[in-house]
């Protein structure tokens, strides 16, 4: 560490005190004297200061253990200060929108083979539940779809004219 004169304060190239961090930057006599500025960035000082606080702190308690019933629509165990699963709380929401019961969407899940409609595929690529697929003029449910087949058939919805008018040539 050698002493240099910088825009009349005097300064200490020092080397960063986090782990295996080697870089050296100035650090001014103020921050030496309040010992401050012992790291070369913001970053490495908060992540010190959370390791400093995580061994002040200790291991964290073991959670008590919370009483589980089964969910309102299925088997599933659950926290007993919920009403449904994390899975069936997205149906109920979705059924909710489009004025169905969860019962009814478990007849058209029944109906379909717990596959989507168009193209057959028993699990949604994004994981979760088939979409409620309905008709936007009239607002009647037409089926449950996968995230992929009902945005796909939303953007052929909205083209229709376009695509068909495209095709006539090939049609005739």
């Amino acid at each position: 560490m050698s002493l240099r004169q910088n825009n009349k304060k005097t300064s200490i190239e020092w080397v960063c005190e986090y782990r295996n961090c080697d870089k050296t930057f100035l650090r001014y006599k103020y921050q030496v004297t309040k010992n401050t500025g012992k790291y070369c960035c913001q970053s490495h000082a908060s992540q010190e200061q959370h390791t400093r606080d995580k061994q002040e702190k200790g291991p964290r308690p073991p959670r008590p253990s919370i009483e589980k019933k089964p969910c309102t629509f299925c088997t599933t165990q659950i926290d007993i200060r919920a009403k449904y699963c994390k899975p069936c709380r997205d149906i109920f929401y979705k059924c909710k929108t489009y004025g169905l019961t969860p019962q009814q969407y478990n007849e058209l899940i029944d109906r379909q083979d717990n596959k989507c409609a168009i193209c057959r595929v028993e699990k949604c690529q994004t994981g979760k539940s088939l979409s409620i697929d309905h008709d936007h003029e009239s607002g009647r449910v037409r089926g449950l779809l996968c995230y992929k087949c009902n945005t796909t058939l939303g953007w052929f919805e909205k083209r229709l004219e376009f695509i068909i008018n495209y095709l006539a040539p090939v049609l005739e």
